[in-house]
């Protein structure tokens, strides 16, 4: 798994915006998820180059909207993701149709999908001293709630 991503504020760009009490922040995301997994010992299924193969890329384009406050701030964006995903049963296969036959089939299973959507999200980060603590929420295909917790400078 590997991804980047790059963030700016726009606030920055206009003297008058520097005094909001508001950050507005553009934000472009792309995630890469490759996986493999060896069948041949595992599957119990005679056969020759058994395998998983999965490919997975996402991008993420949001705004951001924070507020710049020392202790307690709260934070919320939208914006839209699109990705695709390959998963391939790959290999050949000798299924047992009865006693004495038997079928051989090679690479199996083939599923491509593509998702896009609209992406909301609502949080809030409190900072005091070592402790810093964040509760986001996010609205897409799947709702996520998610809690993190940082001890350190």
């Amino acid at each position: 798994i590997y991804g980047v991503a790059f963030q700016h504020e726009v606030t920055d760009w206009l003297f008058f915006m520097k005094r909001w009490p508001v950050k507005i922040s553009g934000l472009l995301g792309y995630t890469n998820v490759k996986g493999f997994y060896d069948l041949n010992t595992e599957s119990g299924v005679p056969g020759s180059d058994q395998e998983v193969k999965l490919n997975s890329n996402s991008w993420l384009v949001t705004s951001i909207l924070s507020t710049k406050m020392k202790t307690l701030n709260f934070y919320g964006g939208v914006g839209y993701y699109f990705g695709n995903n390959e998963a391939r049963l790959l290999g050949t296969y000798e299924i047992q149709n009865g006693p004495f036959t038997a079928t051989t089939v090679t690479d199996p299973i083939s599923v491509d999908s593509k998702t896009k959507g609209i992406k909301a999200t609502l949080g809030a980060r409190v900072e005091y001293g070592i402790f810093k603590a964040n509760l986001d929420y996010s609205l897409q295909n799947y709702k996520n709630l998610s809690l993190g917790i940082h001890f350190g400078w």
